[in-house]
């Protein structure tokens, strides 16, 4: 997915950490990203809806790092930077994909917030990576992006014209 690196970001400062968001007029539904994507893999969803917010987790796009092992502290620590956006913008829809999906089942099961709906895509409680795949990402981990990200294998670009709106 093409970078929006013009797009105008808005930031929550919580747990010591600066988690970056994208909002589309009035805030309603908060879209999460998998794995190594960030919020602008939703931006045929939010550039058309006119009321949604895409989160950067913690470590993608523009939000601050974490110093987590990978485990239940990562998914901790995204379901925080979620609930923060939340909060922060009054949505009170989840929408999470991969990875965004386990955040948010997260989020509903350890957060007070006051949702009205969640929608879970390609994901689980669990998510497991391929043995093959973890180890190319561990041993080459730019060619393994490059192998995610060819054209329509996880992600489809959006057309030009979204782009600039989003």
């Amino acid at each position: 997915v093409s970078s929006d690196e013009h797009s105008v970001m808005e930031m929550v400062r919580h747990e010591g950490r600066e988690t970056a968001y994208r909002r589309v007029g009035d805030s309603g539904v908060l879209y999460v990203h998998g794995s190594g994507a960030a919020h602008n893999v939703w931006v045929n969803q939010y550039a058309r809806d006119g009321g949604s917010v895409a989160v950067d987790l913690s470590g993608h796009g523009r939000s601050d790092d974490i110093e987590t092992p990978a485990g239940p502290e990562t998914l901790a620590a995204y379901g925080e930077d979620v609930a923060a956006v939340a909060r922060q913008t009054g949505a009170d829809v989840i929408v999470g994909n991969s990875l965004g999906g386990a955040v948010a089942q997260h989020v509903v099961l350890e957060h007070d917030l006051p949702l009205s709906g969640v929608v879970l895509v390609g994901t689980g409680p669990v998510l497991s990576v391929d043995e093959s795949l973890d180890s190319l990402l561990a041993e080459h981990f730019e060619k393994a992006t490059e192998v995610l990200h060819r054209p329509d294998l996880l992600f489809h670009d959006a057309d030009p014209a979204t782009l600039r709106e989003s």
